[in-house]
Formats: structure tokens, sequence, C-alpha cells
């Protein structure tokens, strides 16, 4: 049985309206009898009016008067319409149903087109390598381009390479199903960070293709100079990483993410210490020539630096003794790690081996040095210290920064080639980076796209993040996002694709 709930009866509303009135004047003049004589309205209305509407609710519910209409809310059924049977035209095919102008058909496909950013697939390095699984392609490093095909030129200059994908690995449903499946993806990036971004389609990868003119690459922490390219004699660039899609497509969050800051559904590692180690760790000592050399011209860039400092505040003020006393040992200390240099580049021409011994005997070298730490302002001293030269914070900072560049290049060309002890500290170390600085194809288009009028139909081909892994920072929003029209994609046309940056 359904109930019908009765109206509530419109005479008793008045009163009690008027109960709570006087209710409200008796609190407000301070008169408890006005209060209790208005409450009393109040209710006993209120109790008359629940018992007046109790028989009118068991009418309501009384199964005769279920069984007829409400006459009140009743409103004439229209009969139903039969479709018209429509009669083909004679010599004519049966045109396709359509809505409006624009048939069923290709309303589905701008559906289809539409939706191509619902599905957001994670891209991220390899690591470790030793157990690399199928890779769909890979960012930073050289790209692979046929011989007729010309590296691309974006305001002028020679872009930077990105990444390049292999089509064939991508998903079936990634945008939406629109897009080639076969052949590479090169995308590359303007020099500037501003401006259009360049992507090929090529249907074999060719041979390994140099940049006309070398190009500083976005780097993540600004340096003073390029350490690497001093020792090596070869500019400092991106290493080639090989990206594996996940397993698990996650949601792109709702704001770009910062460059170190987790992708949900991403997995979860114990950040490793490698901030606080020192080269005098056994797993940061250098293993090799080239390692050596990095610590020795880190250390005497920061000795170079700390004297120019001291130097201009010495002129600043020229009765400064102490600072004339602390560029006199500064001095001294250069001096040393110079003839240190000298003796080594000469045991390095020679052909002798860099090993365990010889890397001692540097140390031995090193660790007699010394030079101020300042004035101690916890304790009651004022007079500066001194400390080894290696626990300097600065040459920590430095010879970590480009130590961590040269085994990434190293470890990504050869894996092996990377000795045991620093390849599973650095493992450890790429593998954290690489959980939170995860890319991603497809997704949530950026408000700044929407909103740009580049496109009908947006789709965002690729987005990488600023990556301490990859060494590389973009712009101020974090990001490198590469974006196509549907349309365009549709037809394997990527040749109009836009940025977050257009020019």
């Amino acid at each position: 049985m359904t109930a019908i709930p009765a109206p509530r009866s419109r005479n008793a509303l008045p009163v009690m309206l008027i109960g709570q009135l006087v209710f409200g004047c008796g609190l407000a003049v301070e008169e408890p009898w006005l209060s209790f004589f208005g409450l009393v309205i109040f209710l006993g209305t209120y109790m008359l009016s629940s018992a007046l509407r109790g028989p009118a609710r068991i009418i309501a519910n009384h199964p005769a008067r279920l069984d007829r209409p409400r006459q009140r809310h009743s409103r004439p059924t229209a009969p139903p319409v039969t479709p018209p049977t429509e009669v083909p035209r004679q010599g004519l095919p049966n045109p396709a149903p359509t809505r409006g102008d624009v048939p069923t058909a290709a309303l589905a496909g701008h559906r289809k087109a539409a939706c191509a950013d619902a599905t957001t697939v994670r891209i991220g390095p390899i690591v470790p390598l030793t157990h690399t699984g199928p890779a769909v392609g890979w960012i930073g490093g050289t790209p692979h381009l046929p011989d007729h095909v010309d590296w691309p030129v974006i305001d002028g200059k020679p872009a930077l390479f990105v990444a390049q994908l292999d089509c064939s690995r991508l998903p079936a449903d990634l945008w939406g199903g629109l897009g080639p499946r076969s052949g590479w993806l090169v995308i590359f990036r303007p020099v500037s960070g501003r401006g259009s971004p360049a992507v090929l389609h090529t249907e074999k990868p060719g041979v390994a293709r140099q940049p006309p003119e070398p190009a500083a690459p976005p780097d993540l922490t600004p340096v003073r100079e390029d350490i690497l390219a001093r020792v090596t004699g070869q500019p400092s660039t991106i290493p080639r990483w090989p990206v594996a899609l996940h397993s698990a497509a996650v949601e792109q969050p709702a704001r770009t993410p910062s460059p170190f800051t987790a992708i949900p559904g991403g997995p979860r590692r114990p950040q490793p210490d490698l901030d606080r180690l020192g080269p005098s760790d056994k797993r940061l000592r250098p293993f090799d020539w080239t390692s050596a050399m990095i610590l020795i011209e880190v250390t005497l860039s920061a000795l170079d630096w700390g004297h120019r400092v001291i130097s201009a505040l010495d002129t600043c003020e020229p009765g400064a003794d102490p600072a004339r006393g602390f560029l006199a040992r500064l001095h001294g200390v250069s001096g040393s790690v110079t003839a240190l240099r000298t003796e080594l580049i000469r045991a390095r021409d020679s052909g002798l081996p860099f090993g365990p011994d010889l890397c001692d005997l540097m140390f031995t070298a090193l660790d007699r040095l010394q030079i101020e730490s300042g004035p101690d302002h916890g304790g009651t001293s004022t007079t500066p210290g001194l400390r080894p030269i290696l626990a300097d914070d600065q040459i920590r900072r430095d010879y970590l920064h480009w130590l961590d560049r040269y085994a990434a290049r190293l470890y990504t060309e050869n894996p092996a080639a990377l000795p045991a002890v620093p390849r599973g500290l650095f493992e450890t170390w790429w593998a954290w980076h690489a959980d939170r600085e995860c890319g991603w194809l497809g997704g949530t288009l950026p408000q700044n796209v929407t909103n740009a009028g580049m496109a009908a139909k947006p789709v965002a081909l690729l987005h990488l993040p600023s990556s301490r892994l990859m060494g590389w920072k973009f712009d101020h929003r974090g990001s490198f996002g590469v974006y196509l029209d549907a349309d365009a994609l549709a037809h394997g046309d990527v040749s109009s694709a836009f940025g977050t940056d257009p020019c």
C-alpha cells in the first residue's frame, strides 16, 4: 500500500506563526508569562493540526481511493508516433541516417576523437637496464633518422631532440585509436624553450644522427661551467635512456606535476641518501681516469670560485688583512691540487691503468689539504676553523652532480661499463627518480591548451616532466607537452604539432 502524504493544514500555519511571534516578544521584553503563552499557542495549534490530518491520511491510503486516478494531476496521453517508412529513390542509394547535416558515422568518429585523451599511459625510463623489458623507444641522446630526412629547424636554429617512439608498440586505444601504428615518431623542441615543437614520422628508424651544431640541453641544475666537457673534451649531453610503457594506466593529475612530485599510482620507494654522501665514500670514489679527473677539476673550480669571491670582497675593503691571509692559504691549496693534477695526467698519458692503489694515493694527497671553514658561530670561538678539502659542501655537491652525469652516460651506453659498486648505488638513485618523473601519453589536456584555440579537437601526444634523472629542466610549467589536432592525427599528419607556448 502506497502512502500519499496529505498537505499541511493552511489554516494552522498563521496561528503557529502568531505563537512564534508572541514567544519571541516575551523573550525580548523579558516577560516569562508572555513567552509561555506564545509557546502554548504554537504547540496547541501544531497538535490540533496533526490530529486533523490523521483521517485525511487514512482516507488517502484507502484501497478504494488508490484505484481511482487522481484527476488533479492527470495528463492526456499522446498517441504513439509511428515513424514514416522511407522509400528508397530510384537509381540512388538510400542515404545513411543523419543528425542535422553530419552523418551518424562522422559523429561517432568525432566523439571518438574528442575522447582520445581518456586513456593515459605512463611512460618512463627503464631502471635497471640489466633487466630490460620491451622498450617503446628512448628519450635523450640522439635520434635515428633516415638519410633523406632533414634535421628540423625551429626559429632558424636546429631543434633539440627529445624522444623517439616506436608506433608499433603503442596501445591500440591510445589517442582514441588515432594516429600511426607503424614507423617511428621523432619529437624535437625549440632551443629557446618557446615555440612549436617539431614531430616527424618515419617508416624506418635510420641511423644515429648528430645535430648540425652543438646546443646546450635545458639543464636542471645551474652550474658555473661544464666540468664533464673540460675533462672529456666533448659537450655534456643528455644520456640516451630507453623507456617503456607501464602496465597500469593512471589518470593524469589535474595540474602538471612538479619535477620531483610522485605521480599517483606509481610505486613508492625509500629515497636513497645519496645527497649526503661525499667523495670519500667508497661507493662514490673515482673508478677510472675520467671520474678521477672530474674530482680534481671540481675541486679546482670551487677553489678558483672562492678565490674570486674573496678577492672581490678584499677590493671593496682594502684594510681587510684576514681576507688577504685567507687568499694566500687558498692559493697554496689550489697550487697543491694543480700539481696533483699534473702528476695524474702524466700517469694517464703514460698508459698506467687507474686502479684502487692509484685512487688511494690520490685521496691521501687530497686528505692532507685543508681549507678554512669560517668561524664557529655555535661555540665561543670566533676564529676560522680548518676542515679537509673534500668535506667542503660545494665540492661535494658539484662532484656528485658531474659524477652522476658521467655514470649515466656510461650506464646507458653499456651497463657493464659502470663498476658494480657505484652501479648498485646509482641504480637505486635512478630508479627512485624514474618512479617519480614519469611522463605520459594521452590524458587530460591542460587548461592552457584547451583555451589556446590552436586546434578544434586537440590530443595530447606526449608529456615529459623536468627530470633530475635525465638532467633537463623545461620551462616554468615544469614539463614539455606536444599536442595535435585529432583530425590531423587521424590522417597521419603530424606536421602541425604545437606546444604549450605556441608562437
